[in-house]
């Protein structure tokens, strides 16, 4: 049986074709064990897409070694994805090996990641990529010859196979819509303090363009910008303790997880009547807690135990020669505290005893 298939496809020879894909590759509506995922056509930009649903593989047909890099392990965002990329390489048999850089601004740890990878014989690499602003041409060196596949964050390489990865534009416009509707054009207005978090990000701009982009029709009296060169949780909790001693009249604090688990902390200090309500564009462990709690007024997820499975799953059909989606991402959910009690969390988060997981076996000779 054959579907039709509106996206370009690539085989393992990096070919780009319109095509016929077949019922293995897209799911029937209603299949148990379908992916629901948004399809960016054509691939490699941001604007448009649509839905489909994937049937994911159940083998590999051979024991893949497939290298992935991530920025950093500081927050349960890259622990889910890591737990998803490991059920799946155990799950179709392939070899897995994880790397983490140690932070966006690790540029010559991630390079030697690469080397490390090559020197592994990797079959493929999947780039959690840290910033490379100013020395692309070192990134475009280290990975010629192999097949580079984007993982979550933009990465600045003309040459991907494919990419599972994020709209973090659409992460931070539902964030900021999330405001708006609440407080719209006319109404009083609100006073923000923004976290966007690491400088150095490649994402940063976008999550930050989509999160002005909605705010446009809120009522905002003030916004308090307060950046800091990385996600780390020290950084975060001086930021927010400057501008909370500053402000003393902050309505919503709004940044990344790190930001948001280290405020429901710091402003659990601050008497009820005043105390800002704390939102995030991104999901973790901790702040699912503060949703349950009533601490965590609203957070996004791009479900990352499910992005972490869609990335093996891409990989093994580009290195088993079967045709795949090129550029997909698992669909956005805007979770509330109101709705805490519904909240589906089995493709966002891993389980609560999960430790990371460095390499999945078996080994090859």
């Amino acid at each position: 049986m054959r579907i039709p298939c509106s996206v370009p496809i690539r085989s393992m020879f990096g070919l780009a074709t319109s095509c016929m894909v077949f019922a293995g590759i897209v799911a029937m509506a209603g299949d148990a064990r379908a992916w629901s995922v948004d399809v960016r056509s054509p691939p490699f930009q941001w604007h448009t897409s649509h839905k489909a649903e994937i049937r994911p593989l159940t083998a590999a047909s051979k024991p893949w070694r497939i290298c992935a890099l991530y920025p950093h392990l500081k927050d349960s965002y890259w622990l889910s994805i890591n737990y998803g990329m490991v059920a799946q390489a155990r799950a179709l048999g392939v070899e897995l090996k994880v790397f983490d850089a140690g932070g966006y601004h690790r540029v010559d740890e991630q390079l030697a990641q690469i080397d490390a990878c090559r020197a592994w014989k990797a079959d493929a690499l999947l780039l959690g990529s840290v910033s490379f602003a100013g020395r692309i041409e070192e990134l475009k060196a280290r990975v010629a010859g192999m097949p580079v596949f984007g993982l979550v964050n933009d990465v600045p390489l003309d040459t991907l196979e494919g990419r599972v990865a994020t709209s973090w534009y659409a992460m931070g416009y539902r964030t900021g819509e999330f405001i708006a509707a609440r407080h719209p054009a006319g109404s009083k207005g609100v006073k923000i303090a923004w976290f966007p978090g690491a400088s150095r990000w490649s994402d940063r701009p976008n999550v930050e363009l989509g999160f002005f982009d909605a705010l446009k029709s809120a009522s905002v009296r003030e916004l308090v910008i307060k950046e800091g060169p990385d996600n780390d949780r020290r950084i975060m909790r001086a930021l927010l303790e400057d501008a909370l001693q500053e402000h003393r009249d902050i309505d919503y604090v709004v940044g990344g997880a790190i930001l948001a688990e280290t405020a429901l902390v710091e402003v659990g200090h601050i008497e009820a009547a005043r105390r800002p309500k704390v939102i995030s564009y991104y999901f973790t462990h901790g702040v699912y807690r503060g949703l349950l709690r009533g601490k965590v007024q609203m957070a996004v997820t791009d479900q990352m135990v499910l992005l972490g499975q869609l990335s093996l799953d891409q990989v093994s059909r580009f290195l088993d020669g079967k045709p795949f989606m090129t550029d997909i991402a698992p669909s956005l959910q805007t979770l509330t505290s109101d709705a805490s009690h519904t909240l589906e969390t089995r493709n966002s988060l891993s389980p609560a005893r999960f430790s990371p997981v460095f390499e999945v076996g078996p080994q090859r000779p």
